[in-house]
């Protein structure tokens, strides 16, 4: 299909899910659902806009963020949430890299036992550089099927699809389908533990390759009659932690095995989150993510540039981010952030170092 066509398809469920989402947000202001709003302007200072490997040139920034939730009943005893998040940044010297995304969530449980209930969860993105005239859109669908057990253990299977599409071009487009299974348990009544395991493929727009290495400087590219696809598992398990610190630590496992050279790949990371209210109406925040990354077919003997994506910020990568927020009254307050970002860079293997220094103004009603 044509890429202009594929684009248009996009853009038109994105929007239409928006619509439909203001529908469903003047219904429910009448009829018992509880929302929320958030809105965020903050001051950024970026050491490396470009997220380049070497080089970099650094920035300020103007951020604003809005984000809405609610969540209620929409028929009967169908419960439903939604969430839309649009966040708008522009840079002082790189007007090239302002950036427009808008995040659309909706979640749908439709209960028919005691203890059985299916649903979907769909999720909507669209990232634009105005000026730059690239950026991404994707959506996914999960549909789900969870069973509550007499102990109190949560089962759930999920089926996914998720449809990636970049604006220059169809080269790094893909479709993803996915398949797993969540547990969740409350350990007792302030720890919760969860075990989630998936397994799928991924099938890209480009033609798989293969490398032909003749001696470790020369070397010769093969196309194969066949589109690149990945075939990735995962598991990962977690334990929350919320009575008098809010405390998540999670590890998960990650194998991508593809048919074209330089993407099969082994992934272990190491998630914490940590947040505490502090004596002075001040909230400590902590994120710390490591990723563990080693790529089947790469050597130091024979390196290659291959380039793996042109958008990486829906890679978790290695962060390590603290937010010291300040509350003024009952819905105003000041946050200062701190973030420093390792992460892999559009070429495989090359990582990328990233500082964020920011001072956001923020409103909750």
């Amino acid at each position: 299909m044509n890429k202009s066509l594929i684009l248009l398809r996009l853009y038109s469920k994105y929007f239409i899910s928006i619509l439909l989402f203001l529908l469903w947000f003047g219904k429910a202001r009448g009829d018992g659902w509880r929302w929320s709003y958030l809105s965020d302007i903050s001051m950024v200072w970026d050491s490396n806009v470009f997220e380049l490997v070497s080089d970099s040139a650094s920035d300020g920034s103007e951020k604003l963020l809005m984000d809405l939730k609610g969540r209620g009943r929409l028929f009967g005893s169908i419960l439903a949430a939604l969430k839309y998040r649009g966040a708008w940044e522009s840079y002082n010297r790189y007007p090239a890299e302002n950036r427009l995304i808008n995040d659309l969530i909706c979640k749908i449980e439709i209960p028919l036992k005691k203890r059985i209930t299916i649903g979907i969860r769909s999720q909507g993105r669209n990232k634009l550089f105005p000026q730059a005239k690239r950026g991404y859109i994707f959506i996914q669908q999960t549909p789900f099927f969870r069973y509550i057990f007499q102990n109190g253990l949560h089962f759930s299977i999920f089926y996914s699809y998720l449809d990636f599409d970049y604006k220059i071009g169809s080269y790094f487009d893909y479709r993803q389908h996915k398949v797993g299974a969540l547990m969740e348990l409350a350990l007792w009544p302030d720890a919760v533990w969860n075990f989630q395991i998936s397994m799928g493929y991924t099938y890209y727009n480009r033609d798989a390759k293969e490398l032909i290495k003749y001696s470790q400087l020369v070397y010769e590219w093969v196309d194969l009659d066949k589109k690149q696809r990945d075939r990735l598992y995962g598991f990962s398990t977690s334990l929350d932690f919320f009575k008098y610190i809010f405390l998540k630590v999670q590890l998960g496992y990650y194998k991508n095995v593809s048919n074209s050279y330089g993407y099969s790949f082994d992934c272990t990371e190491l998630d914490f989150i940590a947040s505490k209210q502090l004596p002075w109406s001040l909230i400590v925040r902590l994120l710390v993510n490591l990723q563990f990354k080693s790529y089947v077919d790469f050597t130091k003997l024979f390196y290659l540039p291959i380039q793996i994506s042109p958008e990486t910020e829906i890679e978790k990568d290695n962060i390590f981010l603290v937010d010291i927020i300040k509350d003024i009254k009952d819905k105003y307050s000041i946050r200062l952030r701190y973030a420093l970002y390792k992460n892999e860079s559009i070429f495989w293997n090359l990582y990328y170092i990233k500082k964020i220094f920011s001072i956001g103004f923020t409103y909750n009603l």
